[in-house]
């Protein structure tokens, strides 16, 4: 089956040749959907007024007192049903919910990247994870509960980050994806590479990234 955020109109699923369709009359707080994203035992929708997650055949929105609840543009989900953990990337910020309670990065707390439009999460051979972080205002990364920041021209092609994926090279190390509002960056190790309009790429502006698998 698949599911299809709508631009308006909600949520789209195709399953076994017929569709159904859910809009904020099945619960879902907004019709403009940016992100779907399954994990810890459901299917979880961005919108353009906030998170929720499906439960049988209705949304159910996802809330905190401390959210006013605005786009919701990416997401990362882990854990299980009974406990999820989630990272939501939105207009106002960055959240993290863990053991049943938020924590919110905003401007107004002193977190420098007020919008968040990209998020991802690599896992390291070590164990743990990296939580990358893309913004209007450059790549953010979060890795032993330190942020690095950038957004120089050597490492960007333009700050304004609008994708991330995460592929392998040829000896299995990890290369970051970087899709940016100016072009695309290519990230191995210290290693960088970039591709512009005066390089080659057909459109300076690249909203998404998918790998394909051989």
């Amino acid at each position: 089956s698949m599911w299809f955020g709508r631009e308006s109109g909600g949520v789209a699923h195709w399953s076994r040749g017929r569709w159904t369709r859910f809009d904020v009359q099945e619960g879902l707080p907004g019709s403009r959907v940016h992100v779907l994203v399954e994990g810890a035992g459901a299917i979880w929708a961005g919108t353009n007024l906030g998170l929720a997650r499906l439960e049988g055949a209705r949304w159910v929105p996802v809330t905190d007192s401390t959210w006013s609840h605005g786009t919701v543009r990416s997401l990362v989900v882990k854990g299980s049903a009974a406990e999820p953990e989630l990272w939501v990337g939105s207009d106002q910020g960055l959240g993290h919910f863990q053991r049943g309670s938020w924590t919110w990065l905003t401007a107004a707390g002193g977190f420098p990247l007020a919008w968040v439009g990209a998020l991802l999460e690599e896992p390291l051979k070590a164990g743990g994870s990296r939580l990358w972080v893309g913004t209007r205002t450059g790549l953010a990364c979060l890795e032993a509960e330190r942020w690095t920041h950038f957004q120089e021209p050597k490492d960007l092609p333009t700050p304004n980050v609008s994708s991330l994926v995460l592929t392998r090279g040829s000896q299995g190390q990890p290369v970051l994806w970087v899709g940016t509002e100016g072009g695309l960056a290519r990230w191995e190790g210290t290693q960088r590479r970039q591709w512009t309009l005066a390089s080659g790429l057909p459109s300076a502006r690249v909203r998404s990234l998918a790998v394909e698998v051989d």
